[in-house]
């Protein structure tokens, strides 16, 4: 890496650059550090459930939680290593999650010449709330965004020059990313334009098509998973809705960090041009349009297959390629600026700007669900032996539940059959359908038709435990009692025991 050879940069020397970007990730680095400890949520428990069985139970239990088995290798291997636990689970994540923001600085500062730029977005990336919680969540996001950047930047690369090494790179790198998270697929889609465009100027129409068949090939161990993630697509419809089409630019910060610096520069620029403009900004007009067209498209894509319901993608973390590219978006929009005076006060804006909507709510609790805690709190109970525990886990996949010993029952038991296991083994354990105003269905019932203790936990707003009391009271054929127990972050337990047993203590 060299220095800019353009004037308005040489204040920002290469050494300044490098040190400033170690500082920004070390500060990445610690703030990604300071959550791993909390309680895993929901979705990292199904992580570590489907890590705990035998490796070749991996790819079954990746694609009931509608998720491919690539990450969980990795995430297999590396508590082979080092043990099971928050840390490690997260771990691989935090490491995809910084080198992506290193990886961003350079790219904008290897585009533009500007290293203010490169630093702009490299510090965006290491306080913006959603990055730093991809980064610390035991699931394939940070890997998934760190593998988008890195097709785009081979993208721009075969724009420039179109040479077997960076198309078999290319191939390979799209689709370990589309293996790694299904939805990666729309910036792979987005990357395909300059990519068609690139073998046309140079020329290489029949090193693109082994590049896509080679593709597809790859592929191929995804298309059953595909087909029962499209089969099971009305589950997403319950949370997931395109509404205005406005929302294409508020669902990520794209006018804070895209167009309103995007509007400064082509003003400023106007009203203040710099010298060597036009020469300046032909060398990497290119990657600056391709840049703009890779965070938007899966964006207005997402958005509008959602809105026609063929299947629901419009969600932030669907949208993750998109994340990535915004900053890197957001760097070059800084360089774009001419006068050196707009540039620098355009950068400052942009990273205090952050500091007042974009921060995580808590830098060291950033779940809303306190599992662990939860099993904590049955473990100090002197339960009998014949108690049983009642979970629901949060699922949606849990609204179909029919029986207690089939696979779909396993999967709805997987939050406390994994990391977070009680001490003292339940000898039933039933899992309940999500969100059922009944709380037990027929055959539930008839699985504790006998007066005893049971335990239910629920995710849920501690406040509203009283309604998981009742509802548990009123489900079962014999008389009870309930017993709030002491909340936990996003967590229900009630304890539940027969009348006569609670009037005799």
């Amino acid at each position: 890496m060299t220095d800019s050879p353009f004037s308005w940069n040489v204040p920002l020397a290469s050494r300044l650059f490098w040190r400033s970007l170690l500082l920004i990730a070390l500060l990445g680095l610690g703030l990604r550090l300071l959550p791993l400890r909390e309680s895993l949520w929901l979705d990292e428990l199904h992580t570590a459930w489907v890590i705990d069985g035998d490796v070749s139970e991996i790819p079954r239990r990746a694609i009931e939680g509608n998720n491919g088995p690539l990450f969980f290798w990795l995430e297999r291997l590396v508590v082979e290593l080092f043990g099971a636990s928050e840390w490690t689970l997260r771990m691989p994540s935090v490491v995809c999650g910084v080198t992506t923001l290193v990886l961003i600085g350079v790219l904008v500062r290897r585009w533009s010449g500007s290293g203010l730029a490169g630093i702009t977005a490299a510090l965006l990336v290491a306080v913006d709330r959603d990055m730093v919680f991809y980064a610390t969540e035991a699931r394939s996001y940070a890997a998934a965004q760190l593998g988008c950047l890195l097709l785009f930047a081979l993208t721009m690369r075969l724009w420039r020059d179109f040479d077997r090494r960076t198309a078999v790179l290319w191939t390979l790198t799209a689709a370990l990313t589309i293996h790694l998270h299904l939805t990666a697929a729309l910036l792979v889609a987005a990357c395909l334009p300059p990519l068609l465009l690139a073998a046309w100027g140079h020329r290489a129409w029949g090193r693109l098509a082994l590049m896509l068949a080679g593709l597809g090939v790859g592929l191929l161990p995804l298309y059953p998973q595909l087909a029962l993630v499209y089969s099971r697509r009305l589950n997403w419809t319950q949370f997931i809705h395109a509404g205005s089409s406005f929302r294409i630019i508020e669902i990520l910060p794209i006018i804070p960090f895209g167009l309103a610096p995007l509007a400064i520069a082509l003003v400023g620029n106007k009203l203040l041009p710099g010298r060597q403009a036009d020469e300046r900004q032909r060398n990497w007009t290119a990657h600056y349009v391709w840049t703009i067209f890779a965070t938007l498209a899966p964006i207005a894509v997402a958005w509008y297959v959602t809105y026609l319901e063929i299947t629901p993608l419009f969600l932030r973390r669907y949208l993750i390629g998109s994340q990535a590219m915004l900053f890197v978006w957001a760097g070059l929009n800084v360089a774009r600026i001419e006068f050196r005076g707009l540039r620098i006060l355009v950068a400052v804006t942009m990273a205090s700007s952050i500091f007042f909507f974009h921060l995580p709510d808590h830098w060291t609790h950033q779940r809303r669900q306190d599992w662990r805690g939860a099993i904590a709190t049955i473990d100090q109970l002197e339960l009998p032996p014949e108690a049983t525990l009642m979970v629901s886990s949060g699922l949606i996949e849990s609204n179909e539940l029919v029986a207690n010993d089939d696979a779909l029952a396993d999967f709805c038991r997987l939050p406390v059959a994994a990391l977070y296991r009680p001490q003292t083994p339940f000898p039933q354990v039933i899992p309940l359908r999500n969100g059922d105003p009944e709380l037990l269905q027929p055959w539930q019932a008839d699985m504790v038709t006998e007066p005893q203790t049971i335990v239910v936990m629920e995710p849920g707003d501690p406040a509203f435990a009283a309604e998981l009391a009742v509802k548990a009271a009123q489900s079962l054929p014999w008389a009870s009692t309930t017993r709030i127990l002491p909340g936990h972050r996003g967590m229900r337990v009630v304890l539940v025991t027969p009348a006569e047993e609670s009037a005799s203590d």
